[in-house]
């Protein structure tokens, strides 16, 4: 019985706070959005005890925030090695392109240890391969030239 009072009250105060404050409100061209979200939470009001229902409990709890972390284990060190090999042959071929005036396509393979570490480089595919390039490129970023190939 308890629960029905206290249902009864809310209802009650939420009422007269409603009417208390559509009274207190000037005329005017926001009154009518004040009445459209105090009709809004007297319905609120009305509506709570649904809630407490067994068969709702469900559906009116928030949901929990659940993250897949499985992926999140899985090695970045290939990515890193990629964007490396990506962004050294970018810089190579805007090099020559500066220096020699000759648009190259070149591809760069790193070597990775077992740590994910990058520690060099493993060849520099040079296309077309020019021999006065290849010498630039060794000379200029400090590689064999035997690991520039065509």
């Amino acid at each position: 019985m308890g629960f029905v009072n206290e249902y009864a009250i809310s209802i009650i105060v939420v009422s007269l706070l409603a009417i208390l404050l559509e009274n207190l409100l000037p005329e005017g061209s926001n009154k009518k959005y004040v009445n459209v979200l105090i009709g809004l939470l007297v319905m609120l009001v009305i509506l709570h005890p649904l809630t407490k229902l067994p068969h709702y409990n469900n559906t009116f709890q928030i949901p929990e925030l659940r993250i897949d972390d499985s992926d999140l284990s899985a090695p970045t060190e290939p990515y890193v090695a990629e964007s490396f090999e990506k962004r050294l042959a970018l810089a190579i071929s805007d090099d020559i392109y500066k220096t020699f005036r000759k648009t190259v396509e070149i591809r760069v393979a790193c070597t990775v240890n077992d740590a994910g570490q990058i520690t060099g480089i493993q060849k520099i595919q040079l296309t077309p391969h020019i021999a006065e390039i290849s010498t630039y490129i060794a000379e200029t970023y400090g590689f064999e030239e035997a690991v520039i190939t065509p």
